[in-house]
């Protein structure tokens, strides 16, 4: 089955030339309903990663786009088992997550606030070397 795609690069409102793209895979929740356990037909994931629980990293938006989520599970340790697909889109949809993207998880699964460290990453040496990342910061007041 083929299915139509638009691509969107303009914000409303405008927020200027994009100059940075973050992607993720899959989605699991579009509209406002877990579409996790599609993951494997609509989006090529497989069993060991969509079924199984792992350490997981996502980012949400509210229905009006005014809220956005990030959200770390933690996973792989005696504490924490992590979350299936269909277990990470219930919890996005019950926070209020209206779409919702799974990142790259696993022991990258990372968060910090503020300088500080906030989840347990999966790897016995604790945080990964990664080559990107999301990076939220408070605007300037002094910019528009």
């Amino acid at each position: 089955a083929s299915y139509p795609i638009t691509v969107t690069s303009d914000f409303q409102p405008h927020r200027g030339r994009l100059t940075t793209v973050v992607g993720g895979w899959p989605r699991v929740v579009l509209d406002g309903r877990n579409v996790g356990a599609a993951a494997d037909s609509v989006e090529g994931t497989f069993p060991r990663f969509s079924a199984q629980r792992h350490p997981r990293s996502a980012i949400g938006f509210s229905r009006d786009s005014a809220t956005v989520f990030l959200v770390a599970v933690d996973g792989r340790q005696e504490t924490s088992d992590g979350m299936s697909l269909v277990e990470l889109g219930d919890f996005l949809v019950g926070i209020g997550v209206f779409q919702g993207l799974n990142f790259d998880g696993g022991g990258s699964t990372t968060l910090v606030i503020n300088g500080a460290l906030v989840n347990h990453p999966s790897d016995a040496a604790g945080e990964r070397t990664v080559g990107n990342a999301l990076l939220v910061r408070e605007r300037s007041k002094s910019r528009p």
